[in-house]
């Protein structure tokens, strides 16, 4: 789906499109109507900024960063973590639309934002000795070394396989979950399976993201 840039409209779009970078989820209609100046203008506001308040997605978020560094960036600057009880994983746009989410759903729209950059990676469900508490991230690769999206911050490694970079990040992991945006396990890697199987599973993942 494209995006259609409405400050190239009309002004106010420019405002209504602020408002909604700051987490509101509505934008006062009659401020802009009391704006016009002509019929023709509050047709066009009419028509087109439900689309500008309710349309604003992944793609819009895609089309603003162009590296991974960017997109942490812009999570760290536009969204906050609140912890969720119960837990429920929200899709990438719904995460977007509330302005908050805890780590799967931050991991959920780094990974579709990293699919619209066409760079391959993984949601993996850490899950840690001797705690009930598990973590999900996005593991990519840049410049050949492992990174991970955790919350929103970008978190750089040294390695140059997941397996390695698991390591040095979270040295108390247990278990290794392959998950998808509806938290389904696909895939469980355990500490008592040998390092080639968990490496060559893990980095086969990313490949074939």
């Amino acid at each position: 789906m494209a995006y259609l840039n409405w400050t190239d409209i009309y002004p106010p779009f420019e405002r209504a499109t602020n408002v909604w970078n700051k987490r509101i989820r509505s934008v006062p209609l009659l401020t802009h109507i009391k704006m016009c100046k002509s019929a023709e203008k509050l047709i066009i506001i009419l028509l087109f900024l439900p689309a500008t308040c309710f349309g604003y997605g992944v793609g819009n978020v895609v089309s603003g960063v162009h590296s991974p560094q960017e997109l942490s960036n812009w999570l760290s600057t536009e969204l906050h973590y609140q912890a969720e009880i119960p837990d429920s994983w929200q899709s990438a746009e719904e995460t977007l639309r509330l302005g908050k989410g805890d780590c799967e759903d931050f991991a959920i729209l780094s990974s579709a934002v990293l699919d619209g950059l066409k760079i391959p990676n993984q949601l993996l469900i850490i899950k840690f000795k001797n705690l009930k508490a598990s973590h999900a991230i996005c593991v990519f690769k840049e410049n050949e070394l492992c990174a991970f999206m955790s919350n929103e911050k970008m978190i750089p490694t040294h390695a140059t396989l997941v397996k390695d970079a698991i390591e040095e990040i979270y040295p108390d992991w247990e278990a290794i979950i392959f998950t998808n945006t509806a938290g389904e396990y696909l895939k469980v890697l355990t500490r008592n399976q040998t390092n080639k199987t968990i490496e060559n599973q893990l980095e086969t993942a990313l490949r074939n993201k």
